[in-house]
């Protein structure tokens, strides 16, 4: 798969603007295992094999290096997930918790160790049909090698909508997501299950896990229209407005 990609940097002072860009061939190939140890507990492990051909570089302030394209030619990785299901429903929870622990290690060419906690919240406070989502992630990792893409990172449809995607790595990385979710008021004739919803939203990424709570957070605001068609998938458009400008995504299921 030949994708487009920009690189910013590492580090929350990259540069917005005069970045890196690249093509990039692309392929992953990922085996995964999973078992449910309780009720509501789920260990999963993933084995994968990544390949990444760089073309057509042209370099911004922080350039693409050769010891960056390097480390991401070949490597593989494992990884270790615990997952806490204890909401009311997958696709639109409304209450409930969701917990996600996961350990990652960088194989062959790649050597590193990644830990990452996310944890997710949902309340109605106000009105059974409006949802009050809260999330919060912490990202830690180390090593000698780390190819590009296994950076901590945040930017894009999932972390910070107002900015774009990957936006900002690091080998640490914070992030904090509220997003309160209403039914839009429609005839249901005319369109059903629509939700606007509304969000807030900071991270940051540091290369110490002591000073990532200090200064320089990034942090983006916007709306969107959340489609659920059946409860079978929702098909989500955001709009973030961060200080770098506005972004817009157009993808499937919550962000969180």
């Amino acid at each position: 798969m030949n994708i487009d990609e920009r690189y910013y940097g590492l580090g929350s002072d990259s540069p917005g603007t005069d970045y890196s860009t690249f093509n990039n061939d692309h392929s992953k190939l990922t085996l995964q295992f999973s078992r449910t140890l309780q009720k509501d507990i789920i260990i999963e492990g993933d084995v994968f094999f990544a390949k990444n051909r760089f073309s057509n570089i042209k370099e911004g302030t922080n350039p693409v290096t050769p010891e960056i394209e390097q480390n991401c030619r070949d490597y593989s990785g494992v990884s270790v997930k615990f997952t806490y299901e204890g909401r009311d429903q997958n696709l639109d929870p409304h209450s409930g918790i969701y917990l996600i622990a996961n350990a990652d290690f960088g194989l062959r060419a790649a050597e590193y160790s990644k830990a990452c906690i996310d944890a997710r919240s949902y309340h109605t406070p106000f009105h059974p049909d409006q949802v009050l989502a809260i999330r919060g992630m912490l990202v830690n990792m180390s090593g000698r090698v780390i190819p590009v893409y296994e950076y901590a990172s945040l930017g894009g449809n999932n972390t910070l909508r107002g900015y774009a995607i990957n936006r900002w790595r690091d080998t640490n990385a914070a992030l904090l997501n509220a997003e309160y979710r209403i039914p839009t008021p429609l005839p249901p004739s005319f369109l059903s299950g629509l939700d606007t919803v509304f969000f807030l939203e900071a991270g940051k990424v540091d290369n110490k896990m002591e000073t990532i709570a200090t200064g320089n957070w990034a942090v983006d605001s916007g709306f969107g229209f959340h489609l659920d068609l059946a409860g079978n998938v929702i098909i989500r458009a955001d709009f973030g407005m961060g200080a770098e400008g506005l972004n817009a995504y157009f993808f499937y299921n919550q962000a969180f």
